[in-house]
């Protein structure tokens, strides 16, 4: 009887496990996900494309408004510093041998006119003293024809000194002051790098510092820190438009649409709901951890309307509504 008892049982059991598989499934309508805010319009701003290593000596607070033209920060390059700072005294010292040059060309050109001018004044008192000497005696009239040609020759070679002076003088002085434009130039262009340093908002919005992912855990770039060319220090954001990063499974990839409306409650106000609608499903899964078997797409979803309390890098809580009629087939 026991065992007649314990058969019936057994039959009663898989007959109700059969039509319980024989139901179908109720629907799916809400997904549920964890999502990150992020921002739709933002600005990316880096390290100058400056040679060596800079580091950060201000930096504008996080989370803090700018309008265009703000300093958002301000990098120290110790190597152009040094050559700034030797190529200026360089500057210095050739400036005042330009001026140096100029001066003694100016005592050049005095002397030069001094000379000329004793010469002709010698030339008028040969040719005078000659005229006076032409009924004197033979001898001396040949006297005073030699004084008059020895002061031509005299005015010539004062003359010709002159222009070689005022040669010279311009090599000089042209040398002096190519060596003057060229340090000119190597300051304005090391002072050109030095004020690249300074990184400066170019557009309103809010300062968000990039997070990098490393081994260690999420770094920002902090006051002190060394940074390199072309790094990704920090962001401009716009934060009157939002939108929600959220990661689907596979399995539930075929049921997420363009168009679908989404809720998002974030960790930090878990007493607010905004809503939205999905924007971007990406076609092909996100790169998937060693190992990991199943794979992830992302979807993303633009938020209606935000308030000044949300801010990028939140997480949230996000409802997918699957069964969504606006969602696009």
């Amino acid at each position: 009887m026991t065992c007649r008892l314990w058969i019936v049982g057994t039959i009663a059991t898989l007959l109700a496990a059969s039509l319980a598989a024989a139901q179908p499934s109720p629907a799916i309508r809400y997904l549920h996900e964890s999502g990150t805010v992020a921002a739709v319009n933002s600005i990316a701003v880096a390290a100058p494309p400056v040679w060596g290593d800079s580091r950060v000596v201000r930096l504008q607070t996080e989370g803090s408004v700018v309008a265009p033209g703000d300093t958002l920060a301000v990098l120290s390059n110790e190597r152009f510093v040094d050559y700034l700072r030797r190529v200026a005294a360089d500057l210095t010292v050739q400036q005042q041998v330009l001026v140096s040059v100029e001066a003694q060309h100016a005592s050049h050109v005095l002397a030069s006119h001094n000379a000329i001018t004793k010469a002709r004044l010698d030339m008028e008192a040969a040719e005078l003293a000659e005229e006076n000497q032409q009924f004197a005696a033979a001898l001396e009239r040949e006297r005073a024809a030699l004084g008059r040609r020895q002061a031509e020759i005299s005015l010539t070679r004062a003359l010709y000194d002159s222009v070689a002076q005022a040669g010279l003088d311009s090599l000089a002085l042209a040398r002096a002051q190519i060596r003057a434009d060229r340090l000119r130039a190597r300051r304005n262009r090391y002072q050109a790098y030095l004020d690249k340093l300074i990184l400066v908002a170019p557009a309103a919005g809010m300062v968000i510092y990039h997070r990098e992912r490393t081994e260690e855990g999420i770094e920002v770039v902090r006051m002190g820190d060394t940074v390199s060319w072309n790094q990704h220090l920090l962001d401009i954001t716009d934060i009157a438009a939002l939108e929600v990063e959220m990661e689907v499974h596979e399995r539930d990839r075929s049921r997420v649409r363009i168009g679908q409306g989404v809720s998002a409650v974030p960790e930090a106000y878990p007493d607010r709901r905004y809503t939205g609608r999905i924007t971007s499903l990406q076609s092909l899964p996100l790169a998937s951890e060693t190992g990991a078997v199943s794979r992830t797409f992302l979807v993303v979803a633009l938020l209606d309307s935000v308030d000044g309390d949300l801010m990028p890098g939140m997480s949230v809580r996000a409802t997918i509504d699957l069964e969504d009629v606006h969602a696009s087939r």
